[in-house]
């Protein structure tokens, strides 16, 4: 949800980029699925003799702007600066059949607050306690054709509006939960313009039942309490991503798949599409799969599932074990080399704090020597023993 926006807000907060040749078009696909919102969008925008324009202009505080829209659809653009930390009342009111307006950050990423009404007949209006630090915004302002006045005006200090959190929606989901502010009211506007309210009990916290909701559709929270500064949350509804998941190297000898993942998530090995493990992750994180043997070359795919998470899988491939096992001489603080033995022509490399020092190539007697700088007593030096499709090996030695 943090799209930067381009341009311009419109019809519940959708991201469009507005140009002169595709206006119409990138407007019809920001436009949330709503009968009335879009009778009314549609009859303007693919009518070949409709009026669209757009403006950028300016307000300040404790003014007004009176506007009177001529055109069949008006988007403009208001900037406003505050020279200090303010909390202020935004007013409006309209006589226009179509009227949204939304405060966002001038950087195009903040989005304070949005307001959409459909009126057929009589004035709308409605006001917001907002409490914004020192900058530039943008008060986006949409209308059909008919008179709006807005006004920003100083109002006495306002708490702040914390706690206020939204938890994570699933598609399906039919209800939506958080935190806030006791007493305060908390709306959910969803795609279609339907807006469900709550308030927030005495222990903080608040549900709200909504209709099921399907992937990728996009929810407006709004909370607002007397004497607090209104806040405003937008959620996707989406499948939560795993941040790790890690599967450690198998050799052809191996009876078990070991890494990291979601704790409680559900690991599965599969070959050739048959699974040949299954194991749970662990509450540290770690996962231990108990496999039979494969042989080397063949892929495994390893899946993490987990309730609410979109499933993620990795492929190994089963790695050959070197015949000839890696070996380090000892290291004094006065050496420049490092030798030892290992697997005719595998690459062995020597580090330090995780960094290379120095890189050499096991001969076919069977010996390596590495050149590196001298190193001080009591350093760690790793040496790595790799060679392709093989799985590699390491030692390590304290320098004397």
């Amino acid at each position: 949800m943090k799209k930067k926006l381009l341009s311009l807000l419109l019809s519940f907060m959708m991201i469009i980029s507005i140009t002169a040749s595709s206006f119409a078009d990138e407007l019809t696909n920001a436009i949330p699925r709503s009968t009335s919102v879009e009778d009314i969008l549609g009859d303007i925008l693919f009518d070949e003799n409709a009026e669209v324009e757009t403006k950028t202009s300016s307000i300040k505080l404790d003014t007004e702007k009176k506007y009177t829209v001529n055109a069949d659809l008006s988007m403009i653009m208001y900037k406003f600066k505050l020279a200090s930390d303010k909390s202020i009342n935004l007013s409006y009111k309209s006589t226009s059949k179509l009227f949204e307006i939304a405060m966002v950050g001038s950087d195009g990423e903040s989005v304070i607050w949005s307001d959409t009404r459909v009126s057929n007949s009589k004035e709308i209006s409605n006001k917001v306690n907002l409490k914004l630090k020192k900058g530039e915004y943008i008060i986006l302002v949409t209308a059909t054709k008919g008179n709006y006045t807005i006004s920003p005006k100083t109002t006495k200090t306002l708490k702040t509006m914390s706690p206020f959190t939204v938890k994570k929606v699933l598609p399906g989901a039919t209800s939506l939960s958080g935190t806030g502010v006791a007493g305060a009211k908390v709306s959910v506007t969803t795609e279609n313009f339907k807006t469900y309210t709550t308030t927030v009990k005495s222990d903080n916290t608040y549900k709200v039942t909504i209709p099921k909701q399907e992937e990728d559709s996009v929810l407006m929270i709004k909370i607002e309490k007397e004497g607090y500064g209104a806040k405003l949350n937008l959620v996707e509804v989406e499948y939560a991503k795993f941040s790790t998941f890690t599967v450690n190297q198998v050799k052809s000898t191996s009876t078990r798949i070991t890494g990291k993942g979601k704790s409680g998530a559900t690991v599965r090995a599969f070959v050739d599409g048959k699974k040949i493990g299954e194991a749970t992750v662990k509450s540290d994180g770690t996962y231990s799969m108990k496999i039979s043997k494969q042989s080397s070359g063949r892929d495994i795919l390893v899946k993490m599932y987990k309730k609410g998470y979109i499933t993620k899988s990795k492929t190994v491939t089963v790695k050959k074990v070197f015949t000839k096992l890696l070996t380090v001489n000892s290291v004094k603080s006065t050496q420049k080399t490092i030798t030892g033995k290992g697997s005719k022509g595998a690459t062995v490399r020597a580090y330090v704090n995780n960094k290379e020092i120095g890189k050499s190539t096991v001969k076919s007697n069977g010996t390596y020597s590495i050149s590196i700088p001298k190193q001080s007593k009591k350093k760690v030096i790793t040496v790595k023993m790799s060679k392709k499709g093989f799985a590699s090996s390491s030692k390590s030695v304290t320098v004397k």
